[in-house]
């Protein structure tokens, strides 16, 4: 698990750069408003880090045969990062915590919880096991 996450976080890294450059791009030759532009390029990244996990990082992935759904809640669990790190920096503006502080506090749990949240739903071979009513067949 620790090259695992280690190859996860490179990726990250990875994906962060071409977000940065891709909002760099839109915004520099285009007229696309920065707002649109920073989602836009949020997309690419994530779009990548996505191709570039399944393709380098996991090698047991429980949807291998579900690629579309496998990728929809990749989205899904990347939209969930966004949202705790909004959430935690709107927390750290109310208490009147420093910009850089909350941001860096927002990447490391976000980073965290949706590499763990990803390895445990996604990225295993294990199936959950559901429960079954007495008397089922199957």
């Amino acid at each position: 698990m620790k090259k695992e996450f280690l190859l996860y976080t490179a990726v990250s890294v990875l994906a962060l750069v071409l977000d940065v450059m891709t909002l760099g791009g839109l915004t520099a030759l285009s007229k696309i408003p920065p707002y649109l532009a920073t989602g836009l390029a949020y997309s690419v990244g994530l779009i990548a880090h996505y191709f570039l996990a399944v393709g380098i990082v996991f090698k047991k992935r429980r949807m291998r045969d579900e690629v579309a759904a496998e990728a929809g809640i990749y989205v899904v669990t990347g939209i969930a990062g966004m949202l705790i790190s909004v959430a935690i920096v709107y927390v750290g503006s109310l208490l009147g915590q420093s910009l850089v502080v909350s941001k860096i506090a927002a990447v490391v749990v976000s980073f965290l919880t949706i590499f763990a949240f990803r390895k445990a739903i996604l990225f295993t071979t294990e199936k959950s096991k559901g429960h079954k009513p007495k008397g089922y067949e199957s």
